[in-house]
């Protein structure tokens, strides 16, 4: 508990944060602006910044593959493969800004690639196609959105969802384990019980709970 309230990984085996796992992504975010605060005069160069980023793939690509899966970095076993991952996708992110302008793309709607994770989520990828997906169809979805600018109603729409993502992205796991021990006490079932209709009832809370 007092490595959490200062955002820090758990000192025990298993999971960086067994309170609320979901956790451990915004940590890795947080070190990554860490290193960018470090080093951010050499990475002023597009060159080096781009090495990094290639370096920083490699070295992911070669974590999924060792651990059979991209979702590394959850826990203490994979911590080298979340450093790697977090260093790219922040990396690629920096380099989606530098050279959004430079690049001519047609100019994409932003429902259409709003749908797209949605989408591709429909599949079941294997390794090859997930690593895939991180390396070149994530930033490439970043770079359209980054040149296309949204009309004023969906600006507003994708302005409400931006300012709410993280706060639902980090209540949806206690608030799920809140429901799921209600569910069981009052009624001995588990959630799955209730599915999916229990899913339409949470998400009210989540959003309420996002705006305080």
């Amino acid at each position: 508990m007092p490595a959490s309230l200062f955002m820090l990984p758990a000192p025990t085996k298993g999971g960086l944060f067994p309170f609320n796992g979901p956790m451990w992504s915004i940590f890795f975010e947080l070190l990554a602006n860490l290193l960018w605060v470090t080093f951010w005069r050499p990475l002023r160069s597009v060159k080096t910044l781009f090495g990094t980023v290639l370096a920083c793939g490699v070295l992911y690509s070669l974590a999924l593959f060792h651990w059979g899966t991209a979702a590394v970095g959850l826990t203490w076993a994979t911590f080298p493969g979340g450093l790697a991952r977090v260093c790219f996708s922040f990396g690629a992110g920096l380099l989606v800004h530098r050279l959004r302008d430079r690049p001519r793309t047609p100019g994409v709607p932003p429902l259409l690639l709003m749908g797209a994770l949605p989408a591709l989520a429909l599949f079941s990828p294997g390794l090859v196609a997930q690593l895939l997906c991180v390396l070149l169809v994530f930033p490439l979805i970043v770079l359209l959105g980054a040149k296309t600018e949204p009309s004023t109603a969906v600006g507003r729409c994708c302005d409400v969802l931006g300012k709410a993502s993280y706060c639902v992205y980090v209540l949806h796991r206690p608030l799920g384990a809140l429901v799921y021990a209600a569910a069981l006490q009052f009624t001995g079932r588990g959630l799955e019980a209730f599915a999916p209709g229990a899913v339409w009832c949470s998400w009210p809370g989540s959003w309420q709970r996002a705006w305080y």
